[in-house]
Formats: structure tokens, sequence, C-alpha cells
């Protein structure tokens, strides 16, 4: 079941990296983890709150690109697992959705053994290149879905 343990694998990459970024700016208030709003300053200052403010942004957008990515993931692992063992495996539920869309890595993407290119890639390129994603460029042009 190679292809299944490649597609576990690349979950895991992906989980890894989203841990990673995640856990950057992230509070537990109970049982419950947060991300921090590290944009509010005690004191006023406009130039220091607009480099907090882009600076949040940026991370909640990776942090939306990553869950994003996660789902792509999943349907991966349940592609694998309905094509080497298990034709009926998960056919009832379905795919695995985020707001009503089916997030999926594109037929090229899926012939990779890891479509998940790692941390600095996917936040510098990759998740631009996505079909959905919410992050900017940097040059400051929105990109893609966020459909």
């Amino acid at each position: 079941y190679r292809e299944i343990v490649a597609a576990l694998n690349n979950f895991r990459a992906v989980l890894a990296g989203f841990l990673h970024t995640f856990m950057n700016h992230a509070d537990q208030q109970g049982k419950m983890y947060f991300t921090l709003e590290f944009y509010r300053i005690p004191k006023w200052n406009p130039g220091l709150y607009e480099a907090r403010l882009q600076e949040f942004n940026t991370h909640t957008d990776l942090v939306a690109d990553f869950v994003l990515e996660l789902t792509r993931a999943a349907n991966l692992v349940c592609d694998r697992v309905r094509e080497s063992l298990d034709p009926a495996f998960r056919l009832e539920e379905g795919a695995v959705v985020l707001h009503g869309s089916r997030p999926e890595y594109t037929e090229n993407e899926r012939t990779q053994e890891m479509p998940f290119p790692g941390l600095k890639e996917f936040e510098q390129t990759t998740r631009f290149e996505r079909a959905e994603h919410y992050g900017e460029t940097e040059e400051g042009e929105a990109e893609g879905a966020r459909s």
C-alpha cells in the first residue's frame, strides 16, 4: 500500500507545518487554542500598529491556507484508500469539505509522492499557486480564489 503510506506521510507533513505555524502565535484558553491578537498594543503607535496588523493578517492567511492544504491532503488519503484498499471507503460521507468547498490537489500534484513541498516553499510560493488560497503574494496581489 505504498500510495496510502505516501498520502499519509504527505498529510503528516502538512499537519506538522500547520502546527508549527499556528503555535507561533497561539494561546490556550481552557481546552481551546486561539490565535493571539498580537497587533493590539498597550500604547497607541500608528506605525507599530500597522506593522503588527499586517503581520497578523499574513499569519492568519497562512494558517487558513494550511487548513485548505490539510483538507486537500485528507482527500488524497481517502482517494488512495479507495484506489488501493476499499472502494467504498467514505463513499457515504463523501469528500472532506471546508465551508462548502472541496479542496483537492490537481492531477499533476496527485502524481507527486509528496504534493506538499515543505513549510518554506509552501509559505513562499506553492500556496499562491493553489486553486484556492487566502494569502497574498509579496507584491500584495490577492491571488486565486478565496472561493
